[in-house]
C-alpha cells in the first residue's frame, strides 16, 4: 500500500467516524445553592470536575445537579448527582456505577469529598 493510498484510508475512517459519533449533552449549570454549599464545604474546586467524570461514564445520559437535604440526619446535605439511565439494562447500570465510584475514589480526597457528592441512578428518562 502507497503512503497516499494509506492517507486516503485514514481521512475516510476519520469522516465516517465524525459522521457516526455522538455529541454528548452538555454539562449542566450549577445552581448558585450548590456552589455556596460546595464552598462551604471546600469542595468547591471539585464540582466541575466530578461533574466532567459523570459525564464521562454516562455520555448520553440526561444528567443534573442540585442541592438535597438528607431525610434521615437533621441539617446533613449532599450535592445529588442525578443520572437518568431509561434504556440501560442491569449490567449496564452497574457496570457504570462501579467506573465512576471507583474513579471517584481514586480521583478526588475522601477527606474534601466524602459524605459531599452522592449519585442518583434512575432507570427513568
Amino acid at each position: 500500500m502507497t503512503a497516499s493510498a494509506g492517507a486516503a484510508i485514514m481521512r475516510q475512517s476519520s469522516e465516517n467516524a465524525m459522521t457516526t459519533a455522538t455529541i454528548a449533552p452538555p454539562l449542566p449549570d450549577v445552581p448558585a445553592d450548590v456552589l455556596d454549599f460546595a464552598r462551604k464545604q471546600k469542595a468547591d474546586g471539585y464540582v466541575g470536575p466530578v461533574l466532567t467524570l459523570a459525564r464521562s461514564v454516562f455520555p448520553e445520559a440526561p444528567l443534573r445537579i442540585y442541592l438535597e437535604a438528607d431525610p434521615d440526619l437533621e441539617d446533613e446535605w449532599r450535592i445529588i448527582l442525578d443520572v437518568a439511565l431509561a434504556g440501560w439494562s442491569v449490567e449496564q447500570g452497574v457496570d457504570a456505577y462501579d467506573r465512576f465510584t471507583d474513579a471517584f475514589l481514586h480521583s478526588f480526597p475522601l477527606s474534601i469529598v466524602g459524605g459531599v457528592f452522592c449519585l442518583r441512578m434512575r432507570s427513568g428518562g
